[in-house]
Formats: structure tokens, C-alpha cells, sequence
């Protein structure tokens, strides 16, 4: 058995030969970048970075000072302590965990913390790891069924 060549319409024989020009006109641009030694560029001053203190971790301080703030708020101290009366693990509860038992926990938590320590939805949340809309739905849902209002 032999191969033939397939026949090309003049068409695609000319797409052919576009793509052959394009890939030769690459092949000598790539072998000139090749070639030509990098440009250094020489600058009159030294960079910012080596004349002045820049703290380049800073966000990294600032995020474990974030960490660390979060352990002693009295609201996630709470938390803590009410997922161990509710034998509910606390990573369940800040997690993503969508189990109903957890799903109810997390919104009777949401209310007493609301309750108890006056914070606002924005802070409730956050010390869920959600945001205040979560929580306006949360403390909410847990209101109607208690049949309080605000």
C-alpha cells in the first residue's frame, strides 16, 4: 500500500505557503534574539529599595498580627467554647461544611454572638470567615423561628 500526497485546492495550497513564510520569518527572528547580546540599561541612581528601609514583609507581619488578634477576640473565644458545648467541631463551623446540624449550629452561634456582645453583621461574619450578608441571613432566619423582632 502507498501514500499519496492529498491533492490541495489552490486555496489551501496558498494557506500552506502563508503559514511556510510565517514560520521562516519566525525561525530568523528567534535566531537573531539569539545572536544580539541583551541591552543593559544603566541607571543614575540606585533603585529606591537600596537607598531607603522598605519593609517588604510587612503584609506578611500584618497578616500574622491578623492571625494572632483573632485568637484573643472575646467573640471567637465564644465560638469556641459553644461549638464544645454543642460537641460541633469549630473548624466545621468557620469551615464550608454545608450539613445541616452544622448549618444550624452556625446560625444559633451567629445570633448569641449578635446577642451578646452587640457586634455588628459585618463582625459576626468575620469572625465566621463570611461576610455580613451571611450573617443578616443567618441571625435572621434564627429571629423568625424564635418569632422575635427587631
Amino acid at each position: 500500500m502507498t501514500l499519496q500526497a492529498p491533492v490541495l485546492t489552490p486555496y489551501q495550497a496558498q494557506l500552506r505557503q502563508a503559514h511556510r513564510l510565517r514560520q521562516q520569518k519566525f525561525a530568523r527572528a528567534a535566531c537573531k534574539a539569539r545572536l544580539s547580546k541583551p541591552q543593559i540599561e544603566v541607571m543614575d541612581r540606585p533603585p529606591l529599595w537600596k537607598t531607603a528601609q522598605i519593609a517588604f514583609d510587612a503584609h506578611v507581619r500584618a497578616y500574622q498580627l491578623h492571625l494572632a488578634n483573632r485568637l484573643v477576640r472575646p467573640e471567637v473565644l465564644y465560638l469556641k467554647q459553644r461549638c464544645a458545648e454543642l460537641h460541633i467541631p469549630y473548624r466545621e463551623v468557620i469551615g464550608k461544611n454545608a450539613l445541616k446540624p452544622v448549618v444550624e449550629a452556625r446560625r444559633l452561634i451567629m445570633w448569641e454572638i449578635r446577642e451578646k456582645f452587640g457586634l455588628s453583621y459585618a463582625d459576626v461574619g468575620r469572625a465566621f470567615g463570611r461576610d455580613q450578608s451571611t450573617a443578616i441571613s443567618a441571625i435572621q432566619t434564627v429571629e423568625a423561628r424564635r418569632g422575635l423582632k427587631r
